[in-house]
């Protein structure tokens, strides 16, 4: 059984499946992150009443209980990178000697044809990898 059933049971249907499953794969921090990865607020509650109260059982009844149902949560996003980032970033770093935080910065001023005029620059010949 894995985490996102019990968030999908706690944001939409209201069921409880606490006794239908393994109550050993529920995860209260897992589920707090699921649910209010954006929420600093609401995590922090939750962490101060989880240290007070270990039972398992009764933090997913809690949630279960208490939120109300059918409400967009926002998941948890990873930051892309675009394709210019991840061709040139390295070139950049190499070529002004910055750190990465600087080499983001100073892509952001340079423009694609800069950037390749960099790393024709840096082009040593060889077989590429």
């Amino acid at each position: 059984m894995t985490y996102s059933r019990y968030i999908a049971t706690i944001k939409t249907t209201g069921k409880d499946i606490w006794n239908e499953e393994k109550p050993s794969s529920y995860s209260p921090y897992l589920i707090q992150r699921g649910l209010f990865s954006d929420d600093a607020s609401a995590m922090g509650i939750l962490n101060a009443a989880n240290q007070r109260v270990m039972d398992k059982e009764l933090h997913y009844k809690f949630l279960l209980h208490s939120l109300p149902k059918n409400v967009k949560y926002v998941a948890q996003s990873k930051k892309k990178k675009d394709a210019l980032t991840v061709k040139y970033l390295s070139v950049v770093r190499q070529y002004f000697g910055y750190s990465e935080e600087k080499a983001r910065d100073a892509m952001s001023i340079l423009n694609p044809s800069q950037l390749e005029l960099i790393a024709s620059t840096l082009n040593q010949g060889g077989v590429k990898k």
